[in-house]
C-alpha cells in the first residue's frame, strides 16, 4: 500500500528520479556541475544537493512519505563497469536521499517492470 520505489538515473550534471509506482518523473541539474572529466560524481556534495532537491520535488504535496527502495544507475562514464569507489558513492547518495535500501544497476536503462522486479529481489 505505501511502497515507493525510485529509479535514479545519474548523468553527467544531471539526474533523474521516477517514483515507480505513481509514475512522475523530476530531472533536476545542479546549480554547479558534479560531473568532472574522470568521474561522473566527482563533487560528492554537488551530486548529494541535486538528488535530495529531486526528491523534495517529488515527494511534493504527499503528506506522507515512507522510506523508498532506490534502484540507482549511472548512465555514463562507465567503461569497464564501476569502480568499488564509484558504487559506494552511488548507495552513499541514494541513502542521503532516505533511501532504506540501495541498489546499484549497471547495464540497460530499466523499464518500470524491471525496477519492481529487481527492487522486490534483492
Amino acid at each position: 500500500m505505501f511502497t515507493r520505489t525510485i529509479y535514479i538515473k545519474v548523468y553527467p550534471n544531471k539526474i533523474t528520479l521516477r517514483h515507480i509506482e505513481d509514475g512522475k518523473t523530476i530531472s533536476v541539474t545542479p546549480a554547479t556541475g558534479f560531473t568532472t572529466h574522470r568521474l561522473l560524481v566527482g563533487q560528492f556534495t554537488e551530486a548529494d544537493n541535486t538528488i535530495k532537491n529531486g526528491m523534495r520535488q517529488l515527494n511534493k504535496g504527499n503528506w506522507f512519505s515512507p522510506k523508498p527502495t532506490v534502484i540507482i544507475h549511472a548512465m555514463e562514464k562507465i567503461e569497464g563497469g564501476l569502480s568499488q569507489v564509484e558504487e559506494r558513492i552511488l548507495i552513499e547518495l541514494a541513502a542521503s536521499a532516505g533511501a532504506r535500501r540501495s541498489i546499484v544497476w549497471l547495464g540497460h536503462e530499466l523499464s518500470d517492470q524491471e525496477v519492481l522486479s529487481k527492487a522486490k529481489n534483492r
